[in-house]
């Protein structure tokens, strides 16, 4: 199939709409998401079928494959930052939208078949740097379903908030959907330990007091909560 040109995506209705709105003015998304909040329920379509699912913190989400549909959410969030853990190309549309736009686009594969391979905890350490800088929130990572890469960076990140082993494990049953329970991806994030540059950086941001809070347009919080 061709690419669509750049005069389709610029009608599409999506994109329409973003260009439209008026980018971090917080009157402007509220409306915004009144009105699409509306719109779901009227056309009968389950919010959690188009939301990123799984907040982490307030100003990090982690999702599935993003599509083109998505762009209204990630418009309504602010979304400063895409970090992608898939070597899965976007389709044109949606990489012809984010030239277009300040957003950031990170990519950083991570293959689930090297859960054993000591280098791969290397380039979590990696990752979890790119997710703490505050003035690249908000921010989204995603893999190909959000459950399998995407839980194990939540479960590292845990880590370096201080969370106990068994809530960051049920944290992840609660996400890893088809994933659910995989042996390898439990173990891999209960022996994690961050290097000494990645504990001082989340030290100096202060991560341990970042807390989890209710998604504002699904008003769903994680499974589970830091243990007190």
């Amino acid at each position: 199939m061709d690419a669509p040109s750049s005069q389709v995506v610029e009608r599409h209705p999506v994109v329409v709409s973003l260009r439209n709105r008026r980018r971090g003015d917080p009157v402007a998304r509220e409306q915004e998401r009144q009105r699409l909040l509306a719109q779901w329920a009227a056309d009968g379509i389950p919010i959690q079928n188009l939301v990123p699912a799984g907040f982490t913190v307030d100003g990090i989400y982690r999702s599935g494959f993003p599509t083109i549909e998505h762009l209204n959410i990630y418009e309504v969030l602010g979304i400063n930052t895409v970090i992608s853990l898939t070597s899965t190309d976007y389709p044109r549309a949606l990489e012809f939208w984010m030239a277009r736009t300040p957003v950031r686009m990170l990519h950083y594969p991570m293959h689930n078949d090297r859960w054993g391979v000591d280098a791969l905890y290397d380039t979590v350490d990696f990752i979890l740097e790119r997710m703490m800088p505050t003035h690249l929130h908000p921010l989204v990572f995603h893999c190909e379903d959000g459950d399998s890469q995407a839980a194990c960076i939540v479960g590292c990140f845990r880590k370096l908030q201080g969370w106990d082993d068994e809530d960051i494990i049920q944290e992840y049953c609660g996400y890893a959907g088809t994933h659910f329970g995989s042996q390898d991806e439990v173990e891999f994030i209960l022996n994690y330990e961050p290097s000494l540059a990645t504990s001082q950086q989340a030290r100096w941001a202060g991560v341990a007091n970042w807390e989890p809070r209710e998604d504002w347009l699904t008003s769903r919080v994680p499974a589970s909560g830091r243990s007190q």
